[in-house]
């Protein structure tokens, strides 16, 4: 089984299988087992070392409130950056080429009715997204500073 799919059995179940009368049974479980055994110590090795951290971090004369919240507060702000970068370069693409398109027609002699109403709608449209986007970030920083003061 564990040799074409490397599918391995673990806990209780490797107790009670009988492997009297299956000689590659025997060698399966025995493997199963140890690799059962060597995943726990790994575990208890990284518990053991997640403890070591934190009683570090508490001995210190400045102890930290949250180590992971700098480096949170970072990505989150990147994101953010990212965000309105994105949709700044969408709205001034977007809004440039129905602009450009207006002012070749105009200057063109074109047909203007049907390029000036899709010029209005989409700087309309344009403007609330914007506006949307401003207010989901801010809404968002806002929910970050407001945090509950006795969860400090």
């Amino acid at each position: 089984m564990c040799k074409s799919d490397g599918v391995w059995l673990e806990g209780a179940i490797l107790e009670i299988i009988d492997t009297s009368s299956d000689r590659e049974l025997e060698e399966y479980v025995k493997k199963a087992k140890a690799r059962q055994d060597k995943n726990r110590n790994s575990l208890t090795q990284k518990d053991k070392t997640i403890a070591q951290l934190k009683e570090k971090l508490k001995s210190h004369d400045h102890p930290a409130k949250d180590p992971g919240g700098l480096l949170e507060t970072k990505t989150k702000f990147r994101m953010i950056e990212s965000i309105v970068k994105t949709a700044l370069a969408v709205i001034f693409a977007v809004g440039g080429t129905v602009t450009a398109l207006y002012v070749m027609a105009i200057f063109t002699g074109r047909e203007t009715q049907l390029i000036g109403n899709t010029w209005s709608n989409l700087l309309g449209i344009l403007l609330t997204n914007s506006f949307s986007i401003v207010g989901t970030i801010m809404g968002v920083r806002y929910a970050d500073t407001n945090k509950d003061p006795e969860n400090d």
